[in-house]
């Protein structure tokens, strides 16, 4: 993949190669075919081939590119394939009415003698810079399905478990908000099959077990007619039959847990991206009106979110809206011309300034706070150590991502504060057999998220507050299990995923604990237990039937060889 193809004339390749340095000194990696040479299939597959790879489509308007037969035949290949179109105009003098409806639709940069060139170039940075994460997706995507294609839509070439679906999220966010450039036919059937491939397995899967059930039942019926070593027979599967349906359920529920975090983690980092995108726009600033009603309109829909901020890394200003734990929401304003005091406005129903509420004189420096040194260091959105809402009760966390103008330079952090309650609320849902338990911890070893529902602080001395760990939790439980994780494995060399058996209080426990560590700050071990009793009672309820089956097998064996006895009795 490159980040932009260049379709121009030869006549002005001399720009071109200025326009390409240009491009190689801001890192960006260019496809431009050098050579004059004819038109050939080899060539032209060539050609083809490096338009789909781009993620942006740049054409040179001159009056020769546009009389140009092959520039002609390169943006009608961009078209085709749904390329951004960034048309450059370097000498003018053409028909624009001659000049492709799809360029013309599209905003042109003037890159003419008597332009300064610096300026220009900012220009396409910024334009080359929108949406890039869109972008990057729709490149990697049509690479995909165009090679699908070629290899007559093997299955083999389909997307699977993750891949798809991220796919799928890419492609529903595209549709939803109409994002450029949209999406192929090509790429839509390709997701589509991908996902029809999907539901297919699952079936073949769901079959599959439906046709084991049926076979377990003819066993087990076969075991019962089968008397005494039948019977031994039908207990030693019936057992490992057990097993299986417990490592199978601790595998499926884990990888329902990791899809819930999945989508909550996902959420504040969109909404963290788009905020970005409105700092380089020049939308978002820390000393603006419009940008508290900014933030404000964005939290009225965000329950889980009880902080959505700004720091500009020039001053160390901030601009924030906050939440109540009435559910109130509150602009939140400190800068250097108050010396970093923060000032709480109350907000009317139009996210207006109603009142001052309070000033919290502690200087709030934004540059020397954890979340934005963490953000600018790593380079990427990142997740700080929880911390604890008094007023709200909730245990939150700091998703913060740094922004950056065209040229680099840090333009501050927007970040926001997140409550995962919803994740324990999701685990309670679950049916993990009949007495199971699920729970969440960070690496250090501290509650995230539990199905018991007890709490994941508790309060201390001075009204502070302690988080649990779970080797210390009030679930006995919860805590023997936390202490065997503790005892058996190494986490700092565990990555994957292990099932483990373990015996609480004399009852056999089968436990499976899977790593999750998809972003910095984002470490944590899913643990799911399922008591061994949930499945004994089952076989227990079996084995009384599979006895008084036996009984009634011998029983009718013997009556038919009575009733067969007294015929032959009779007939003699």
């Amino acid at each position: 993949m490159t980040d932009v193809f260049i379709s121009y004339s030869r006549k002005d390749k001399a720009f071109v190669q200025v326009l390409n340095q240009a491009l190689e000194e801001s890192k960006y990696d260019a496809w431009i075919d050098w050579e004059n040479i004819p038109l050939t299939a080899d060539w032209w597959e060539e050609i083809k081939a490096g338009i789909e790879a781009a993620d942006t489509f740049i054409f040179v308007l001159s009056p020769d590119s546009i009389a140009s037969k092959v520039c002609g035949q390169e943006i009608d290949h961009a078209v085709k394939h749904h390329k951004r179109l960034v048309p450059i105009v370097h000498r003018e003098g053409f028909d624009v009415s001659l000049v492709r409806p799809a360029l013309g639709k599209a905003n042109w940069l003037f890159f003419k003698e008597d332009t300064n060139f610096d300026t220009a170039f900012h220009s396409l940075v910024k334009t080359l810079n929108t949406d890039l994460a869109h972008v990057k997706e729709h490149t990697r995507a049509l690479l995909k399905a165009l090679e699908w294609q070629k290899k007559d839509r093997s299955e083999d070439l389909l997307l699977r478990g993750r891949e798809l679906l991220w796919a799928e999220r890419w492609s529903e966010e595209a549709v939803a908000y109409h994002k450029q450039p949209l999406m192929t036919a090509l790429q839509s059937e390709f997701i589509a099959a991908s996902a029809a491939l999907h539901d297919q397995n699952l079936q073949r899967e769901a079959q599959r077990r439906r046709l084991k059930g049926w076979l377990q039942t003819g066993t087990a019926i076969t075991v019962l007619l089968g008397m005494g070593i039948s019977g031994a027979l039908s207990l030693r599967n019936g057992q490992r039959a057990v097993n299986d349906v417990a490592s199978q359920l601790r595998r499926e529920l884990s990888g329902r847990i990791e899809d819930n975090i999945i989508q909550q983690i996902r959420l504040p980092n969109l909404i963290n991206q788009i905020n970005a995108d409105a700092v380089r726009r020049g939308e978002l600033t820390t000393q603006s009106l419009a940008s508290e009603n900014y933030l404000w309109q964005q939290m009225q829909y965000l329950d889980a979110v009880s902080w959505m901020y700004y720091a500009s890394a020039a001053d160390g200003s901030l601009v924030g809206i906050s939440r109540t734990p009435e559910g109130n929401l509150q602009a939140a304003i400190n800068d250097t011309t108050s010396d970093f005091s923060r000032y709480y406005y109350d907000l009317d129903n139009q996210g207006q300034r109603a009142a001052l509420d309070r000033v919290n004189q502690v200087a709030y420096d934004a540059r020397a706070r954890t979340w934005f040194l963490a953000a600018v260091e790593a380079d990427e959105p990142i997740w700080t150590n929880p911390y604890i809402d008094s007023g709200r009760g909730e245990l939150n966390f700091s998703a913060a991502t740094p922004v950056y103008d065209a040229d680099g330079d840090l333009l501050g952090v927007t970040a926001l504060d997140y409550s995962f309650n919803d994740l324990s609320t999701f685990l309670e849902t679950l049916e993990i057999g009949k007495t199971g338990e699920a729970f969440i911890m960070d690496s250090a070893g501290f509650l995230i998220a539990t199905s018991t529902g007890e709490a994941l602080y508790r309060v201390i001395e001075n009204n502070e507050f302690d988080r649990i760990a779970a080797t210390n939790s009030e679930d006995n439980l919860t805590r023997a299990i936390a202490q065997i994780i503790d005892q058996r494995l190494d986490l700092a060399t565990f990555t994957d995923q292990v099932q483990l058996n373990a015996v609480i209080d004399g009852e056999a426990q089968f436990v499976q604990v899977s790593r999750f560590a998809e972003q910095p700050g984002i470490d944590w071990l899913i643990v799911v237990v399922v008591p061994e009793a949930d499945f004994l009672e089952d076989i227990d309820r079996n084995s009384r039937t599979t006895l008084l089956l036996m009984v009634l097998a011998t029983g009718l064996t013997i009556f038919t060889v009575v009733v067969a006895y007294q015929l032959s009795e009779k007939s003699a």
